[in-house]
Parts: structure tokens; C-alpha cells; sequence
């Protein structure tokens, strides 16, 4: 690799502008509550929206190549692993995210990761 071909690691920043919203499987209580969400975060008019399994969209918010990922269905076998790269990481509820959960928000940033919360308690 030439010297000014030299990797430079991305950095996350609130000011990111994409995020994973994926909703597919949603059903019954969650179904709601991820309508509710999609829609604020479409109306905020702040976020480029994207599409990405749990196995790339965590890395990616770890590496600060995404902003956030927000899931409102999710097994441990997809999220387990890739939770461990974030510290960032709760329910959709605002709860911690937890082996067992069932939803998950990962986001790059503390501060991003209060405003994707607040848009999910609206």
C-alpha cells in the first residue's frame, strides 16, 4: 500500500446522516410501536435510510460507517456478537439491551442514541 493510499479509520459523529431501520418482522405489540418510529424518523427529515442484516449494520456502527440501526425484532444468534462491538445499545423501550432482548437501538454516539430514544417514546 502507497504512504497516501493509507487507511484512515472512519469516526462516528451525531452528525451521520445514515441509518439501518428494519421492521420487516415486526408483529402484534411491536408492530405499533416501529410504525410510530419509521414515521418520526422519515418526518425529522435528518437521516438517509438504509437496508442491512444485523451480521453488517452492527459493524458498521461500530466502524462509523452507519449512524445507528434500529431493529424491533432480533434473536440473540444475529445481535449477540455484534452487540459487543457497541456500547451504545438498548430496547426499544429505552431498557438495556440485554441477551434475551427482543428489539435493539446500536448507535455510534451517546448523543444520537438519546435522540433515536426519544423519537421511539413519542
Amino acid at each position: 500500500m502507497a504512504k497516501d493510499d493509507a487507511w484512515n479509520p472512519l469516526t462516528p459523529s451525531d452528525g451521520s446522516l445514515t441509518i439501518v431501520v428494519e421492521d420487516g418482522k415486526s408483529k402484534g405489540r411491536r408492530r405499533e410501536p416501529a410504525a410510530r418510529f419509521t414515521a418520526a424518523a422519515i418526518r425529522a427529515d435528518r437521516w438517509d435510510f438504509r437496508s442491512l442484516g444485523t451480521t453488517l449494520a452492527l459493524p458498521y456502527v461500530a466502524a462509523g460507517r452507519i449512524s445507528a440501526y434500529v431493529v424491533f425484532w432480533i434473536s440473540a444468534i444475529h445481535a449477540g456478537p455484534g452487540r459487543e462491538i457497541r456500547h451504545d445499545a438498548a430496547r426499544f423501550d429505552g431498557r438495556p439491551w440485554a441477551i434475551r432482548s427482543d428489539s435493539l437501538v446500536a448507535t455510534a454516539t451517546p448523543g444520537l442514541h438519546e435522540e433515536l430514544l426519544d423519537l421511539l417514546a413519542r
